[in-house]
């Protein structure tokens, strides 16, 4: 996935960390994802039968080569209607430096992590290994949606989210290079707590 330093600028995040002021102007970033969607990779799930009810935590385990030391990726859920409309349900944000795990304080559930916990100190920095991949843990914000039948539930993945995530203003256009990975011997997955009806 190349560096894409204004990804997230056309989303519901840069809504929120504005204080709804981009929905005041204009609502179809809020409104649909698509546009923002294009900026990184996305993977589209089975369309729903029945309403998929989604409720409680969510994780994604990414592994994740780097060609820089250091970066953020961003996961984001979404609902896409039968229409391609995109509307983001929950997102997460992990700084790759940051992405050491404390599994004593992370929450596991049959026998995947739902709730990672990170110690975000300067003790738990590291630099991520340039092209070498490594497992990341990417906590996403609880939510709770109901994906309606012809709808399909996303998971769209991107190396940037800005205006939400600036941190250091000597990085404000920071974005890197990553490769996620997702065969057999490196899988990615996600967790989250679904359950159906009908």
């Amino acid at each position: 996935m190349p560096a894409r330093p204004l990804a997230g600028l056309c989303s519901a995040s840069t809504a929120q960390a504005l204080s709804g002021l981009p929905a005041m102007l204009d609502k179809s970033c809020v409104t649909d994802q698509r546009a923002n969607d294009m900026e990184g990779l996305t993977y589209d799930l089975p369309v729903a039968e029945t309403p998929l009810h989604l409720a409680g935590a969510i994780s994604a385990h990414l592994v994740v080569g780097s060609r820089s030391p250091d970066g953020i990726v961003v996961v984001r859920v979404e609902d896409v209607a039968p229409d391609g409309a995109v509307i983001q349900l929950s997102s997460g944000v992990q700084r790759l430096s940051l992405r050491e795990l404390d599994q004593a304080e992370s929450v596991v559930r049959d026998g995947m992590i739902v709730r990672p916990w990170h110690p975000f100190t300067r003790e738990s920095q590291a630099p991520m290994p340039i092209d070498q991949p490594v497992e990341v843990e990417v906590e996403v914000f609880p939510t709770g949606a109901v994906i309606q039948p012809g709808h399909r539930p996303r998971l769209a993945i991107q190396n940037s989210d800005f205006p939400h995530v600036l941190g250091d203003p000597h990085r404000l256009l920071e974005s890197s290079d990553l490769d996620i990975h997702h065969g057999p011997q490196r899988p990615s997955w996600i967790a989250i707590p679904v359950r159906t009806s009908g």
